[in-house]
């Protein structure tokens, strides 16, 4: 790559900056950092696993300009390697709380409103389905910032599953 011609892209909507390696006219290398301020030429290098999104996502989608295949290449890859999201199995004993409470609130509902009207009535079919999905493992996905901001959000501290 000695022929190469490096650009540096100032994307302050997203507040980071953008390394394009051009061979001539086509890029064959890209990488960014986030910050918007001093440049961290490390980032200059091309990132091969992002290169490659970009190429992949470039030939499915040759009507998008550079700047939209660069942004998508770019989320796609903070996607896979960098918004890595915690997955919990809800425990059964947790389950079958939701279970219960759900069974005695729609037998509460249907003592208290025989004759649903339309949407009512498939209120109460959304929550019959739901008691059955709590027989099944129920996997919940929280990503870093939904774990870090349990807490303040919901009052109650985020347990830990084994």
């Amino acid at each position: 790559m000695k022929n190469t011609i490096l650009k540096v892209v100032e994307q302050n909507d997203y507040d980071r900056y953008v390394f394009l390696t051009y061979d001539k006219d086509q890029i064959v290398g890209l990488n960014f950092h986030m910050g918007i301020g001093a440049i961290d030429y490390y980032f200059s290098t091309p990132c091969t696993k992002l290169t490659e999104i970009f190429d992949r996502y470039s030939k499915k989608n040759p009507d998008l300009n550079l700047d939209q295949r660069v942004n998508i290449s770019i989320d796609l890859y903070q996607e896979a390697f960098i918004f890595q999201n915690q997955k919990i199995l809800l425990p059964s004993a947790q389950r079958d709380i939701i279970r219960t409470a759900l069974s005695h609130y729609l037998n509460q509902y249907e003592y208290f409103v025989p004759y649903p009207d339309h949407s009512a009535a498939w209120g109460m079919h959304d929550i019959k389905t739901l008691i059955a999905f709590m027989n099944y493992n129920i996997q919940i996905e929280l990503s870093d910032t939904d774990i870090e901001n349990f807490t303040a959000k919901n009052g109650i501290d985020l347990p830990i599953y084994n």
